[in-house]
C-alpha cells in the first residue's frame, strides 16, 4: 500500500471539485481510499482549510486510474489548474494541456517508484497508459521530470 497525494493549486473549491470528481470514478474507488486533509490549525484559526487530497493505493492499476481521473478532471475546467502529485519523494506537476496516452505513461514512469504500488497483473504502468486511449489535460513531456529514487 502507498499513500498519494494531490494538491491543487488555487482555493480549497478546487480541491473538493477534484475529490468529488474522484470518488465518483468507479475505476479509482474500486482499488482506492480517497479522503480530503485539512491543513492543520493555527492560532486564531476558525477552520481548518484543506491542504491535500490522501489516495491510498496497492497497484499501479490503482495508481493509473487515479491520473487518469485527475487528468479528466482538469481537462473539464474552464482553466485548469495545475496539479501535483506526489508519491514517497517524487512529485510531478501537471500543467498546460493536451495529455494523451504517452503523457499518462510519462506520468506512471515519474511515479513509478512508489513502493507498494505492484503490478497485480505483470501489464505495469506501460500496459495500462497503453490501453487508455486519450486522456484529457496536461503535461507537457518536457515539464515531466525524471524519476525520483
Amino acid at each position: 500500500m502507498v499513500e498519494i497525494r494531490v494538491v491543487t493549486a488555487g482555493a480549497d473549491r478546487e480541491l473538493t471539485s477534484l475529490h468529488r470528481w474522484i470518488v465518483r470514478d468507479r475505476e479509482v474507488v474500486h482499488d482506492a481510499r480517497v479522503s480530503l486533509v485539512a491543513a492543520p490549525l493555527r492560532d486564531g484559526d476558525m477552520g481548518a482549510d484543506l491542504e491535500s487530497i490522501s489516495a491510498v493505493v496497492d497497484s499501479t492499476l490503482a495508481l493509473g486510474s487515479l491520473v487518469i481521473s485527475v487528468l479528466a478532471w482538469r481537462d473539464s475546467r474552464p482553466a485548469a489548474p495545475s496539479v501535483r502529485i506526489e508519491c514517497a519523494g517524487a512529485t510531478v506537476e501537471l500543467t498546460g494541456d493536451a495529455a494523451d496516452a504517452e503523457n499518462v505513461r510519462r506520468i506512471l514512469g515519474a511515479l513509478g517508484g512508489c513502493p507498494g504500488a505492484t503490478d497485480g497483473d505483470g501489464g505495469g504502468a506501460a500496459g495500462l497508459a497503453g490501453e487508455a486511449g486519450p486522456a484529457s489535460s496536461s503535461v507537457p513531456p518536457e515539464d515531466l521530470p525524471a524519476q525520483q529514487p
